[in-house]
């Protein structure tokens, strides 16, 4: 397994947290409205006649059109009415499955454009605040659509990525997870994992972390349980999160010892310059903590060199204040202000004293 199996790079650029409602029960009313969690699958759907009403200047047409043009007109409609009226997105998400469902030939099911339905209901129920429909809908997309999730990984990260915050989302990792593993997925498999990881590490779930992790880790070991460096950019975004985790847990002995294993894989790794940073920036702060102001300064320096190639703007400049600290404090003889980018973000520095070690209580912590 190559660099390229885990897929993309992670933006830890952003702020994490608050990325990730209604009852569970209930049948399609005659308003058209409808509560997720009874919507089953294929063999549960329940539509009431009057729910939609055909022609008369409606999406769908009429009906000498064929399924898949109505199909096309409610999803397309249903996806505009999305950002503004999102309540009213639902009715014709829920128009396409029916369609598909009740008009299409058995050989012509699932379809594509159920499949986008489904996923956009999973969002609508979501963006409504309705956490229980959404994750009932997902489940209905993994089970009615398993045929087609292999090929549509890009369009699943997406979701995940869009329902990061919902309070079940460890539950639609799992059944992804699920759905993958059995289908002897293993690449694909891995890269859900990892993000899983990553938005587990927004939320600052340290516990749950760290066996995810550590599985991961063993995954591009050796057999000698030596890294596999042929797997550098796995291993970078990895180590990024375990050191960034034993460095919120202060636990000093395992930051110490992954910082030190991460070095090798930071020199052969040419993934995201952000992970980079990370590392390097947790062994700042833990190098200052023990005053080696020296390695302290070059390890912050390292990351703010890092955040500033990943266009990480506010990690560029927090890293900068401690790289002024750690200058300070080694008595170094060099102005951190003679590189070039370092010279570009210097305005960042007005807000403080750069003389006054009081100016920098949280990177003594």
């Amino acid at each position: 397994m190559g660099d390229e199996d885990y897929g993309e790079n992670y933006d830890y650029g952003e702020n994490y947290g608050g990325e990730y409602g209604g009852t569970e029960g209930g049948e399609a009313g005659g308003d058209g409205t409808y509560d997720g969690a009874a919507y089953g699958g294929y063999e549960n759907f329940e539509y009431q006649e009057g729910d939609y009403v055909e022609g008369d200047g409606e999406p769908g047409g009429g009906d000498d059109e064929a399924p898949e043009t109505r199909m096309e007109n409610w999803f397309y409609d249903s996806k505009e009415k999305f950002e503004t009226e999102t309540a009213a997105a639902v009715d014709g998400f829920l128009e396409v499955i029916r369609i598909e469902q009740e008009e299409l030939p058995a050989a012509d099911r699932p379809h594509a454009k159920g499949f986008q339905a489904t996923k956009w209901l999973v969002k609508t129920y979501h963006a409504l605040g309705k956490a229980k429909e959404a994750k009932q809908t997902f489940q209905n997309l993994v089970k009615n659509y398993d045929k087609m999730l292999i090929e549509k990984e890009n369009a699943i990260n997406k979701l995940l990525d869009a329902v990061a915050d919902n309070e079940f989302i460890s539950d639609f990792f799992q059944l992804i997870l699920d759905k993958f593993k059995k289908a002897g997925s293993t690449k694909a498999y891995l890269r859900f994992e990892l993000k899983q990881a990553k938005i587990l590490w927004k939320q600052k779930e340290w516990e749950k972390l760290g066996p995810i992790l550590e599985g991961l880790h063993a995954s591009c070991r050796n057999t000698d349980g030596s890294d596999d460096l042929s797997k550098g950019n796995q291993l970078l975004e990895i180590y990024a999160l375990r050191v960034s985790r034993a460095t919120e847990k202060n636990d000093i002995k395992e930051q110490k010892q992954l910082y030190q294993s991460a070095l090798p894989v930071i020199q052969k790794a040419l993934g995201n310059p952000r992970m980079t940073g990370i590392i390097y920036e947790c062994g700042g702060k833990m190098e200052l903590r023990e005053a080696h102001y020296e390695e302290a300064r070059k390890a912050f320096f390292e990351a703010f060199k890092s955040f500033d190639d990943g266009n990480a703007v506010a990690e560029c400049q927090s890293c900068l204040k401690n790289l002024v600290l750690a200058n300070m404090l080694s008595g170094a003889n060099i102005d951190p202000f003679q590189d070039r980018r370092a010279k570009a973000q210097k305005s960042c520095t007005h807000s403080f004293d750069e003389r006054s070690i009081g100016s920098f209580p949280s990177s003594r912590s």
